[in-house]
């Protein structure tokens, strides 16, 4: 059995993961942990994109650490920032030269 020690984003409630049946993020994007009648919620974030890369996180490590640990869940500013730079950039609307392309009209 794990004995990894998750501190929820606030810091007020450490929970024994080992314990709860299930994790799963909510439709409110809170990460929340089941285990019977019992929910304790780890963390609170702005998107479901943010809250499942800190629940994959979370998920990442107690794969890498399947010992006693501690992990503390990640918080909802880190959480976007990791979201945004994984999204695909922009593309390149330049030409080979750096120049813009000019589009000149016709009739």
């Amino acid at each position: 059995m794990t004995q990894l020690y998750v501190l929820s984003q606030s810091g007020d409630s450490a929970v024994n993961l080992g314990r709860f049946e299930y994790v799963y993020v909510g439709d409110d994007n809170k990460i929340k942990a089941v285990c019977g009648q019992r929910v304790i919620r780890l963390g609170d974030y702005d998107s479901r994109d943010s809250a499942k890369y800190a629940l994959s996180m979370m998920l990442y490590y107690a794969g890498k650490n399947p010992g006693a640990g501690w992990y503390q869940m990640m918080s909802s500013e880190k959480a976007n920032e990791a979201v945004v730079l994984a999204r695909d950039p922009a593309p390149n609307q330049f030409a080979a030269n750096g120049k813009k392309p000019v589009r000149r009209g016709g009739s």
